[in-house]
């Protein structure tokens, strides 16, 4: 799938263009869905690939420049200038009303608002769709739109690019691989997953991720909860073809090989825990407790958390308090299970000023009080820095600032740019928490490392067992963090090693696989 001659094409993976990851997944649905004919709707190097693979390309492109380049490359292309706004109407050329197309890849025009007009277009020409940058708001909003119900996602890969089929499709394939696979419980090993969580946050993202990786490892997977619906990112996200879904809470109690019940923060608001997880027929239960113990290792108030096979926390001071209680259970303390592949590729400049990122999951409740006059206090005694923040709090207000310091202060909208990109912007994260608030992954700080950023965080929980003195700072006030910032705005090199050393570490340690490892307790 990588041509021999890729080199002379004058493209490179990443950037503006799809990445190595990227072309690896839409490959594979290019083979695997057997197409021999695209419409494209943005041009450029996934144009050359996919003909490449033999495959017949009809691209359409906004951008004259990039038309001329691919011309210059291959002057077979087929690719036609538009004006961006209503695909099906344009002077279509010939080639567009000879036969179906088998798939549409839509991967512009450039900039996520613009593209309503190809999710509109996509949908009449073909029943299987391919969206890059699929992540982001905007592509979330024109998929939603135009793309579901009507269409399934049913797979999701590379950096950001996921692929759906139109419904109807999409119930024949699973009802023909069912019957292939006998979909027989008895064939399969089989793991329930209980789960509270309602959202999208990072226990969401975990669980749903968790489920996802079991269904396509040849498990049989139940997903059970009290709500009466799925998490919002396992509706979005998870097999959900696959993978039923309960709130018939009776279902924990029947045999199967694994029960792993994630205790996200909300479990123990809820009753009767005790009746619902007692006369277990599981052959092996594992739990998670990801923020608050509760009870767990109570023999008077909870008997139903004793006992158990194993016990994960997301870091070792959660762990430590568990074992105060149950001094002999077997644990395991790890960093939460995260996809960080897409990460890995994001290059930070580390030179010239000071630009500090700080990116909060969960709006107002992480932002201490007085975070005002902190970040007034940065900006002033780092006269060239700048402050990143995704979200900023409510009550963060600019005008506080002296006309010197606020226009150095940027804040966006929660994932206005997507994660990635906002990372993109800085040399250094820093996470600086309200006193007493404790943040037990925290996923942020993974992708964060993962990006190549060194961190000034916190000195407690989670940060504790991602953060080593090579790859940041650990903290115990806010004078510390002040210092430690003053350092590393005056010395580029420090920033640049210690954010080479945080990819390392992430790349070596913060494996999710782990997870299913110490589930199964492979």
């Amino acid at each position: 799938i990588f041509p021999s001659d890729i080199q002379s094409w004058g493209y490179t993976f990443g950037g503006s263009s799809i990445t190595d990851k990227d072309w690896e997944f839409i490959a594979a649905v290019l083979k695997e869905e057997k197409v021999k004919r695209v419409l494209e709707i943005g041009s450029g190097f996934s144009t050359l690939l996919m003909m490449s693979m033999g495959i017949e390309v009809v691209s359409f492109e906004t951008r004259q420049g990039d038309i001329d380049k691919l011309k210059r490359i291959n002057p077979n292309v087929e690719v036609y200038l538009w004006d961006g706004k209503d695909l099906l109407s344009h002077s279509t050329p010939t080639s567009m009303k000879k036969e179906p197309f088998d798939l549409v890849f839509v991967d512009g025009p450039a900039g996520g608002e613009n593209r309503e007009p190809s999710f509109e277009a996509a949908i009449q020409l073909a029943d299987k769709i391919l969206v890059h940058d699929a992540g982001r708001v905007p592509e979330k909003k024109w998929t939603e739109k135009y793309l579901i119900p009507k269409f399934s996602k049913v797979a999701q890969g590379g950096h950001r690019t996921a692929f759906f089929k139109l419904a109807e499709v999409v119930k024949e394939k699973v009802k023909r691989e069912k019957a292939v696979l006998g979909y027989s419980r008895e064939r399969m090993p089989y793991i329930k997953v209980v789960f509270n969580g309602r959202g999208e946050g990072g226990a969401e993202r975990s669980t749903t991720w968790i489920m996802n990786t079991f269904q396509q490892m040849g498990w049989a997977v139940d997903y059970i909860s009290p709500n009466p619906n799925p998490s919002g990112t396992f509706r979005k996200e998870g097999r959900v073809d696959y993978i039923p879904f309960t709130n018939n809470l009776s279902e924990i109690k029947e045999p199967c090989d694994i029960l792993f019940l994630y205790c996200n923060d909300w479990i123990w608001e809820f009753k009767n825990l005790n009746e619902v997880f007692s006369n277990l027929q599981a052959k092996r239960k594992v739990m998670t407790i990801n923020y608050r113990m509760g009870d767990v290792g109570s023999r008077l108030n909870a008997p139903w958390t004793l006992e158990w096979d194993k016990y994960l926390f997301l870091n070792s001071s959660l762990q430590a308090s568990f074992h105060e209680r149950s001094t002999q259970a077997n644990s395991k303390s790890m960093a939460p299970p995260t996809d960080l592949s897409e990460y890995f590729e994001t290059q930070p400049n580390y030179n010239d000023n000071l630009r500090i990122v700080r990116h909060s999951s969960q709006g107002d409740v992480k932002y201490p009080k007085d975070f005002n006059g902190k970040v007034s206090q940065i900006l002033n005694e780092i006269p060239d820095s700048e402050i990143f923040l995704m979200p900023a709090p409510s009550f963060f207000d600019v005008r506080s600032l002296v006309s010197t310091e606020n226009s150095r202060i940027h804040c966006h909208q929660k994932n206005v740019p997507p994660v990635k990109e906002f990372l993109a912007q800085g040399n250094v994260f820093w996470y600086h928490l309200p006193e007493g608030y404790e943040d037990q992954g925290p996923k942020v700080i993974l992708e964060s490392m993962a990006s190549g950023l060194c961190v000034v965080a916190d000195n407690h929980s989670g940060a504790k067992d991602r953060i080593t003195p090579e790859t940041g700072w650990l903290c115990n006030n806010f004078e510390e963090h002040l210092q430690a910032l003053k350092l590393l705005g005056a010395h580029p090199e420090t920033r640049e090693a210690s954010g080479t050393l945080a990819r390392e570490r992430a790349k070596k340690e913060f494996l999710p696989e782990r997870w299913i490892e110490e589930i199964i307790g492979a």
